[in-house]
């Protein structure tokens, strides 16, 4: 196995790394290891088992960003996104793919700077078994 990468670190149920002034740390329900300069997991989950992973920023001269529960976030993003389409008043025959089409570039032009400071730079991801392909879904905290 190789030597772990400078800045890398392994905690309890994920990774920490540094970079000059930024830290990020990744936290997971399943073990996470080192391997070849990248961080992996293999897992295996049945049918209506969750799987979690999380990322927080912060700035590597302070604490570390406090972990953040993932089964709230994910509650909390499925609001924000349930509420922020229904929005959409277009009924037509397309309404399913321009919706996909908003919430893309909402999601891409997201910025957590004019979110509360205990809600920036949070990211959640979670695995949902239930589709017949099993995907990662990057949803982004409100």
């Amino acid at each position: 196995m190789p030597a772990p990468s400078p800045g890398v670190t392994a905690i309890d149920d994920g990774i920490r790394a540094v970079a000059g002034p930024s830290v990020a740390v990744l936290h997971a329900s399943v073990p996470v290891r080192g391997e070849d300069l990248h961080t992996v997991a293999e897992f295996t989950i049945s049918q209506g088992e969750r799987v979690w992973f999380t990322l927080t920023w912060g700035e590597s001269f302070k604490p570390d960003p406090r972990p953040i529960d993932a089964e709230q976030a994910l509650k909390d993003t499925g609001k924000f996104w349930t509420r922020w389409s229904s929005q959409l008043k277009y009924k037509g025959e397309y309404a399913g793919a321009v919706e996909r089409s908003l919430i893309t570039l909402k999601a891409m032009t997201f910025s957590s700077h004019r979110r509360p400071r205990r809600l920036r730079h949070h990211l959640a991801a979670g695995i949902h078994r239930e589709h017949t392909q099993l995907g990662l879904p990057l949803l982004l905290a409100p």
